[in-house]
């Protein structure tokens, strides 16, 4: 897995040719079976990659160069190698796997389209054909499947498959069955995952500036969901509207960031029918770190506290904190006046102080652009381990939007509040806005709230700073 011009398939041949070298010549030539959407673009990729490095006569092709039906590797005129390729473009060419014996391997290139929507550029592979392509697997020495690909879009079937750095296996395996994610589980215990890094690209060491001319373009048309995967060879999240966060970017995550031991973590709530937690520390050097993320869909604050959030707690060396969220976590329930979500959180979690963030969406846009462009001592002050807030890091990478039209203009200046990202968003945002103190100068207004005369105190369940109110509700 890398960028654009990383290398992939050419390690992938040489490795399919170094594998046969070491197998009985009884074997040889071992086939391959060789799948791409289209066989158009195999010949314009994997052969027109072979016959750069293995040109004629250390190779033979047959079929037509465009649109190739095999190509056979010559070592001392003894033929080692043949890569057969097979496109995928309908029912008839899965077919034509099930009479199909593999010898070698299985090479699926590709398999993840660029685009989504409209404009396709890639169709990609289907998850059924690599189930169907392993049952062709017979009298292989060294039975083998493996994958190129640019980084995938979190919701790929390769990421929930392979588990694939950057997604967060709580989307679809919820809904799996307990042998269904065993049998998962054994699959990625057998699977290892190579990531070309971006100064080993391949294609900008030959031509110098490679990556960033991608990198440029694609940020100058909007699509920042593709500079994740196609420039910083990342998993990436489908881009379906403008982005919220457009300043997040790489440089804000920090895989493998440790807990502080000893520093108080900042718990960020959104409430509802998703509700959310993020967890954050402030470094001793004044840095934010973010290290986990959750959010549930429909689903109630307790089952989230006890099912994810206090277990994660107890495994960490940190035995104090604090909460923020919006204003509503103060509310009643209308079904139960003595209860509200501060409540929940304060009986299941412990009484610690609660810190309430902007009504206005302003305030809180203005805390996200400041926050995310922030670089005290030239590093970002927001860093997100990519691994325990996968879930923040597809929010902010793109998965929280605002709502456009079908030319891509902007139909409302606030986030799309169907998506299920946008709970994540307001958690994150409220994070942010009472760390760097931002102002709700429209949010009493937008909500029709009446004005405090002058002087007068704000009644409140809850102190901002910790402890719990003499007065209560």
């Amino acid at each position: 897995m890398s960028g654009r011009g990383g290398g992939k398939t050419t390690g992938q041949i040489f490795r399919a040719i170094y594998q046969a070298q070491l197998q009985p010549k009884e074997y040889h030539p071992l086939r391959w079976a060789v799948i791409r959407d289209t066989k158009k673009s195999l010949g314009l990729t994997v052969l027109r990659t072979i016959l750069r490095w293995c040109p004629a006569p250390y190779s033979r092709v047959r079929g037509k160069l465009e649109e190739p039906d095999s190509v056979t590797i010559v070592v001392k005129d003894k033929p080692l190698v043949t890569f057969d390729f097979f496109g995928m473009s309908s029912d008839t060419d899965l077919n034509r796997l099930q009479s199909y014996e593999a010898s070698g391997g299985v090479h699926i290139e590709e398999p993840a389209p660029v685009s989504d929507g409209d404009e396709f550029v890639a169709s990609g592979v289907a998850e059924n054909v690599l189930a169907i392509a392993v049952t062709s697997l017979r009298n292989a020495p060294h039975p083998t499947v493996t994958i190129s690909m640019n980084p995938p879009n979190a919701s790929h079937w390769t990421c929930q498959l392979f588990h694939l750095p950057g997604y967060e296996a709580i989307d679809t395996e919820v809904e799996m069955g307990p042998e269904q994610v065993a049998e998962r589980d054994k699959i990625r215990a057998r699977t290892s995952l190579f990531v070309i890094p971006q100064e080993e690209n391949a294609a900008n060491i030959a031509t110098p500036g490679y990556t960033e001319s991608n990198r440029q373009m694609l940020l100058a048309t909007g699509r920042s969901d593709l500079v994740a995967r196609l420039v910083d060879g990342r998993v990436g999240n489908a881009q379906t509207g403008a982005r919220v966060t457009p300043e997040f970017n790489t440089s804000h995550l920090s895989p493998g960031m440790p807990v502080i031991p000893n520093i108080p973590f900042i718990l960020a709530f959104d409430y509802g029918l998703n509700p959310t937690c993020i967890a954050a520390q402030i470094s001793p050097t004044g840095y934010l770190l973010i290290h986990k993320a959750w959010s549930q869909p429909n689903v109630g604050m307790k089952q989230l506290l006890q099912a994810y959030v206090q277990p994660w707690l107890a495994q960490q060396p940190v035995d104090k904190w604090s909460y923020c969220g919006g204003p509503e976590a103060v509310e009643r329930e209308q079904s139960d006046s003595e209860e509200s979500a501060l409540r929940m959180i304060q009986r299941t979690l412990g009484q610690a102080g609660y810190r309430s963030g902007p009504v206005g969406w302003s305030a809180r846009r203005e805390a996200l652009r400041d926050a995310l462009t922030r670089s005290p001592g030239g590093l970002p002050w927001v860093r997100v381990n990519p691994q325990g807030a996968a879930l923040l890091v597809r929010c902010l990478d793109g998965g929280w939007h605002y709502p456009t039209d079908g030319q891509g203009h902007i139909r409302n200046e606030s986030p799309d509040k169907r998506s299920r990202w946008d709970h994540l968003g307001d958690a994150c945002s409220h994070l942010f806005a009472i760390l760097l103190r931002k102002n709700d100068r429209d949010g009493d207004q937008k909500r029709g709230t009446p004005q405090r005369p002058r002087g007068e105190r704000p009644r409140s369940s809850y102190t901002p700073s910790g402890g719990s109110s003499r007065t209560g509700v």
